[in-house]
């Protein structure tokens, strides 16, 4: 079956009438205006329609010029064009347009409902206004919405306060506001045209912010021993701890803080531990509780400052200046009270003892 007015197979054929799809001739008022509009065509050969006439003659020749005894199939818009004045044709042909557009939206409305806000899946907005396109031709309509701002426009219209919309690069992703756009998976929105480098930049400046609130209200250097207590309770922040984690077991649980349940206490501590370092490596002017304690404890072992300065080149604990520093503080904290006595001077016996804390003694 083809529409004798246009003569080629559309998406939309299959569909109802009402919905863009082939029609047959079964009125008598649309038969009259089709014979009609065909004799006036067929005698201007110039004229745009004359060879859908022709069509129309031959379909109804072998028939006893009886129109409903013929296959007569027709689009909805190709009949208005056809068999329409133009005088009127403009006016019902927009109202139809017009209400078909409506009848597209509301469809993709109900996918976004049933895919975004119930399933919790996240979309590309590019990939969205190709659905908006598909969705049109399959109506047999012109595209509804041909740019992605005016469809951000119309979903936070839609859906006030229900939809993100997460800048990566210059891909955006629409996801549920209550939903994390870094909590899909690579899976989840690369089906979708979401490259590898998008959702590691999506990541990287989730991270990054986090990481920004954290610092500012990180208690000023040098630590007191309660502050670095504190430190290394609260720990990195979840985000690294967890895909560290993940690379080793993807399909992980976490406890009630957020963090991935590791199968070991040896396992977490290394995870700890990497994650700390990957944190300090962000935030370089932070001093992380690993970090600190590190350079302390290697220093008080050892008391070789060239061992501090190679692990701080490594990046495993903070410089051997921060370390005198960070130890002369904590001197000054746990004994206020000690000094050099003011009576000491020359000619006067007098005792001292003298600890450099290395502890060798």
């Amino acid at each position: 079956m083809l529409c004798f007015v246009c003569n080629t197979r559309r998406i939309c054929d299959e569909n109802s009438y009402s919905q863009g799809g082939l029609g047959r001739c079964t009125e008598e008022r649309a038969a009259y205006r089709l014979m009609q509009r065909k004799e006036e065509f067929l005698s201007d050969v110039t004229h745009r329609f004359h060879s859908a006439a022709n069509r129309l003659q031959l379909l109804i020749s072998g028939e006893s010029h009886d129109i409903f005894a013929a296959d007569v199939f027709y689009h909805q818009s190709c009949y208005l064009k056809f068999a329409v004045n133009p005088t009127k044709q403009g006016n019902e042909q927009e109202q139809i347009q017009k209400r078909i557009s409506n009848d597209v939206m509301n469809d993709f409305f109900a996918r976004i409902r049933v895919k975004v806000l119930r399933d919790k899946n996240g979309y590309l907005l590019s990939e969205l206004i190709e659905d908006v396109r598909n969705m049109s031709d399959e109506k047999g309509v012109e595209a509804v919405v041909t740019h992605t701002s005016t469809l951000k426009m119309k979903l936070i219209n839609e859906f006030p306060e229900k939809l993100g919309f997460y800048q990566t690069g210059r891909q955006v992703i629409v996801h549920a506001s209550d939903m994390n756009p870094c909590d899909y998976t690579v899976a989840t929105l690369k089906g979708h045209g979401l490259r590898d480098n998008d959702l590691i930049r999506a990541f990287a400046f989730m991270v990054k912010e986090k990481i920004q609130k954290k610092k500012n209200k990180e208690s000023q250097w040098p630590y007191t021993p309660e502050e670095l207590i504190a430190k290394l309770d609260n720990g990195p922040i979840k985000e690294l701890y967890n895909i560290i984690y993940a690379t080793k077991d993807p399909s992980f649980n976490v406890n009630e803080h957020g963090y991935a349940i590791t199968r070991s206490t040896q396992m977490a501590t290394k995870v700890w531990g990497l994650a700390s370092d990957w944190e300090a490596l962000i935030t370089p002017r932070t001093r992380s509780a690993k970090q600190v304690l590190t350079a302390a404890t290697l220093h008080r072992i050892t008391g070789s400052k060239e061992a501090v300065v190679m692990m701080n080149k490594m990046g495993s604990c903070i410089s051997y200046n921060d370390t005198r520093i960070q130890n002369r503080a904590w001197a000054r904290m746990v004994s206020s009270s000690s000094g050099i006595a003011k009576q000491l001077c020359k000619g006067i016996a007098t005792h001292a003892t003298i600890d450099n804390n290395d502890g060798r003694q």
